[in-house]
C-alpha cells in the first residue's frame, strides 16, 4: 500500500512539474532558466509570456522597498491597520531579495555554457547596480554580436543569438527615496528571449471566439451573470483624460472598439479560486494549439488587471485584437467581479464602468 501511494505521489509530482514547465517554457529545455521563472512566479511575480513563430519571450519586474514605518511623535503605530501594511511591505522585500539572488545565482551558473557572457555590479554609497546578460549557443551562418550603447556606458546588448537573457537593477540614491511611506527604493527587469535560427511559418492566430466560449464556460459552472458594456474611442478623443479614462492600453492614440461582459461580484477568495480556474482552462486551449500566436501575463495576486491581456499578432496595427480577463475591485463591497473583453485597437475602459451600458467619446448611457 505504502509503495503505490509512493508511486502515485511520485506521478502527480511529475505531471505537475511537466505543466508548470508547458506553461511558462514550452520548448524550451534549460532546467537553469526554467527553475528562475519557475522560482519567480512562486513569489508573486507576473511573468509576461511572448509566444510568436519568430521567438519567445518571458519576461517579470522586481522591485525593492524602502523600510519606512508608520509613526505619531517619533513611534510607531501598532495598531491592526498600519502593521498589517508594514508586515505586507516587509514580506514584498523579503521575496524581492531572494528572488534577486536567485537572479544572480542564475546567471553565474550559465556562464560555463555561455558563448558570451557580461557581469557588471556596483554597490557604493548605499546604491546597488546592476547589469547583466548573457548569450546562449550560436547560429550556423552568424556569429553574436555585442553593442555597448553610448548613453548608457555600463550596458551591453547581445543579438544573433538562440537565447539571449538580461538582467538590470537600478537604485535611487537614499537621499532621493521618498521617506513619507512604503515606496520603491530600486527595480528591476529580467527578460529571456528565445530565437531559433528558422522561424516557424505555420502559425495561427488564437480564436477570440473560442476564448470567450472558455471562459464562459467557467463562469457560467460559478453561476455567474453578467451584463455588457459597449464601449467606442476613436483617435481624436484625448485618451489622457483620467477623469473619464481609467484604463487606456498602447499604442497610445489608437482608436478602439470594446465589448466587455461584466460579470457578477465575489468575495476574494472565491474569486481568487475562479480566476485560477480561467487561467488553468486558457493554458490548457493555449498547450493544444502550440501554433498559436499570443501574449499571457501570468498573475498570482489580485491588482487593478491581475489577469491581462491575450493578444493577437495581426499584420495591421490597426486591427489588433485583444482579449482580456480583468479583474476589478469594487471598494463599497469589499469584493471582485470579473470584466471579458475583446477589444479591435486599444482596450479601454472608462470610469464609472460599474453603471455604465455604453460610452462612446465620453458620451455614457447608464443602466437604469
Amino acid at each position: 500500500m505504502k509503495k503505490t501511494l509512493l508511486i502515485i505521489l511520485c506521478c502527480c509530482l511529475t505531471i505537475g512539474m511537466q505543466a508548470q514547465t508547458t506553461k511558462l517554457l514550452r520548448e524550451y529545455q534549460n532546467p537553469k532558466i526554467e527553475g528562475l521563472l519557475n522560482y519567480a512566479e512562486s513569489l508573486g511575480r507576473e511573468v509576461t509570456v511572448v509566444h510568436t513563430g519568430e521567438y519567445k519571450r518571458m519576461s517579470f519586474f522586481v522591485e525593492r522597498y524602502n523600510d519606512f514605518r508608520y509613526k505619531i511623535e517619533g513611534r510607531d503605530i501598532d495598531d491592526d491597520l498600519h502593521g498589517k501594511l508594514n508586515q505586507e511591505y516587509d514580506e514584498r522585500e523579503r521575496k524581492s531579495v531572494l528572488l534577486m539572488d536567485s537572479i544572480r545565482n542564475t546567471f553565474s551558473a550559465l556562464l560555463d555554457e555561455a558563448s558570451m557572457s557580461y557581469i557588471w555590479e556596483v554597490h557604493e554609497g548605499g546604491v546597488d547596480s546592476m547589469y547583466f546578460t548573457v548569450a546562449l549557443g550560436s547560429y550556423s551562418n552568424s556569429k553574436v554580436k555585442e553593442r555597448r550603447r553610448e548613453d548608457r556606458e555600463r550596458e551591453l546588448e547581445y543579438s544573433f543569438a538562440p537565447e539571449i537573457l538580461a538582467f538590470k537593477y537600478s537604485q535611487h540614491e537614499p537621499g532621493h527615496v521618498p521617506a513619507t511611506y512604503h515606496s520603491t527604493q530600486g527595480s528591476g527587469w529580467f527578460e529571456y528571449k528565445f530565437q531559433p535560427e528558422d522561424a516557424d511559418s505555420n502559425r495561427v492566430e488564437v480564436d477570440m471566439r473560442e476564448l470567450i466560449k472558455i471562459v464562459g464556460k467557467v463562469l457560467k459552472k460559478n453561476k455567474m451573470k453578467y451584463r455588457t458594456l459597449h464601449t467606442e474611442m476613436d483617435s481624436t478623443y484625448d485618451w489622457r483624460n483620467k477623469d473619464e479614462i481609467l484604463y487606456y492600453s498602447r499604442p497610445q492614440g489608437m482608436g478602439s472598439v470594446t465589448t466587455s461582459r461584466i460579470y457578477d461580484a465575489k468575495p476574494k477568495e472565491e474569486a481568487m479560486e475562479i480566476l485560477e480556474e480561467i487561467k488553468a482552462a486558457l493554458w490548457n486551449y493555449l498547450d493544444k494549439h502550440p501554433d498559436a500566436d499570443f501574449m499571457i501575463h501570468n498573475a498570482n495576486a489580485f491588482s487593478r488587471l491581475s489577469f491581462e491581456p491575450i493578444r493577437v499578432y495581426k499584420v495591421g496595427r490597426e486591427d489588433r485584437e485583444q482579449f482580456c480577463v480583468s479583474v476589478q475591485y469594487i471598494e463599497r463591497r469589499n469584493e471582485y467581479c470579473f470584466l471579458i473583453s475583446t477589444a479591435k485597437g486599444s482596450y479601454v475602459l472608462p470610469a464609472g464602468w460599474g453603471r455604465l451600458k455604453s460610452w462612446k467619446n465620453g458620451k455614457k448611457k447608464y443602466y437604469q
